[in-house]
């Protein structure tokens, strides 16, 4: 079984991949702290519920009744944008450490919950299929 295909396992991989992606640009905002003029940015945030509706578009309406649900898709590109610069430095630098080292713990969190979930979701299939739910 490609587990590839699955748009769960294909959601776990995407956010695993914009994970790394800001680790990259937060650390790069940190080797950067003491540069003239650096502008510190960070990852516009992933839409999932987008995501998801462009792998599986809601049907059409079969009766008036039945509720709508929103077809637009969402942006999966990994997009850098300026962080909020509230205080920047007398030589123009707008990198703020603990802000940054937040965030980076913060992703780190993110990170090992996406890959519990992951290892959880492929143990569960494991069962599933006979082959024993330890991971």
């Amino acid at each position: 079984m490609d587990f590839t295909k699955i748009p769960l396992f294909q959601m776990f991989s995407r956010r695993m991949e914009w994970l790394s992606a800001r680790q990259q640009v937060l650390a790069q905002n940190i080797a950067n702290s003491d540069t003239p003029h650096y502008v510190p940015q960070d990852l516009k945030p992933l839409d999932f519920h987008g995501a998801m509706a462009a792998q599986n578009p809601v049907p059409n309406r079969t009766h008036a009744m039945h509720l709508t649900l929103s077809r637009t898709a969402g942006n999966l590109k990994v997009e850098r944008q300026a962080a909020d610069q509230q205080n920047p430095s007398l030589d123009g630098n707008a990198v703020v450490i603990h802000d940054e080292l937040m965030k980076v713990a913060e992703t780190n969190m993110n990170h090992q919950l996406a890959s519990n979930v992951y290892r959880k979701q492929l143990s569960l299939f494991r069962l599933a299929l006979g082959r024993g739910g330890s991971s």
